[in-house]
């Protein structure tokens, strides 16, 4: 089974993912974040696309995965569609969580305050170049 948790940054999509996760103790939990943090350390395209495939690969592997993360690119959402239609309707549960911009905002600020380490992401880069994942 795949379980999609999606939303925007601040959401609660971690905090929901690792409730998940305890309670869903065979289900392989992936985050891509994580993923950020250990493939794309400097902060690059390459790194970003680098930090996908390596996710990619993993969700591979697993039968049972709660996968979080945000919409991140379209080649990639393309790939996560894909992905999940090889799964049987039954066996995808899909969950986007929603919240209201002003609470994102307090949340993100929040964050900043207790020294949340962001994770590398290359924004810049993006209006440039569109990231393909292979």
């Amino acid at each position: 089974m795949l379980i999609c948790v999606l939303g925007n940054i601040g959401s609660g999509k971690t905090t929901i993912s690792y409730a998940l996760k305890n309670y869903l103790q065979e289900y392989q939990l992936i985050i891509l974040d994580e993923y950020r943090f250990k493939f794309n350390e400097k902060n690059t395209h390459n790194g970003e696309v680098n930090a996908q495939n390596q996710m990619i690969k993993d969700l591979e592997k697993y039968k049972n995965v709660i996968l979080e993360c945000t919409g991140t690119g379209k080649c990639f959402r393309e790939y996560i569609f894909a992905y999940s239609s090889s799964f049987p309707d039954e066996k995808i549960k899909k969950f986007k969580l929603v919240v209201p911009m002003n609470e994102l905002h307090k949340r993100i600020k929040q964050r900043t305050r207790n020294g949340y380490k962001k994770p590398p992401f290359p924004y810049s880069e993006l209006k440039a170049k569109p990231i393909t994942v292979l």
